[in-house]
């Protein structure tokens, strides 16, 4: 890794609500590994509002169970991708480039009257194993070219619902 640093992204209105906002980054960078595919695999967070009123984040931590992982991507000209959670592989080869579901958090249990501020695209069942609430680690990996002629990840969120295996 030779750079991280936050970027802003595109910047969308949701009228019937009221919200406005601009969708806020992390961008990566560093060179390849020969031999092998561009990836970044990281320990999800979720922000937390502080008693002082400022946004802090902690890392998320689950119960043992099964779940459905969604995701949302820069969906236009994306390459195709390998999903893994806890190293375990979800979905290979899977082409995020429709805008619908896979561009931001389109289509899946959206706000009415928008096609946004849903779970995104579903990747897949994950089971996570253990006794106690845990960590756990997604990582994308690049699979291969679709439209766009660049190897470039631009993950934009994830989701991670229980099944009603899980309850």
């Amino acid at each position: 890794v030779t750079n991280i640093e936050p970027r802003d992204g595109d910047k969308v209105s949701f009228p019937t609500i009221g919200v406005e906002l601009t969708y806020r980054l992390l961008r990566v960078e560093g060179g390849l590994i020969e031999g092998q595919p561009a990836s970044i695999e990281y320990t999800p967070i979720m922000l937390e509002r502080n008693a002082d009123g400022s946004t802090g984040y902690k890392v998320v931590e689950v119960p043992p169970g099964e779940y459905n992982l969604y995701m949302g991507f820069l969906a236009k000209n994306h390459p195709f991708v390998n999903i893994y959670v806890n190293d375990i592989p979800v979905a290979q080869g899977l082409n995020v480039e429709p805008a619908t579901p896979w561009n931001y958090d389109r289509a899946t249990n959206t706000v009415p009257g928008t096609k946004y501020n849903g779970w995104g695209g579903l990747v897949g069942p994950v089971n996570i194993e253990g006794e106690d609430v845990t960590t756990f680690k997604i990582k994308v990996e690049f699979a291969g070219l679709g439209k766009g002629n660049v190897e470039r990840l631009e993950l934009y969120h994830w989701a991670l619902i229980p099944t009603e295996n899980n309850y």
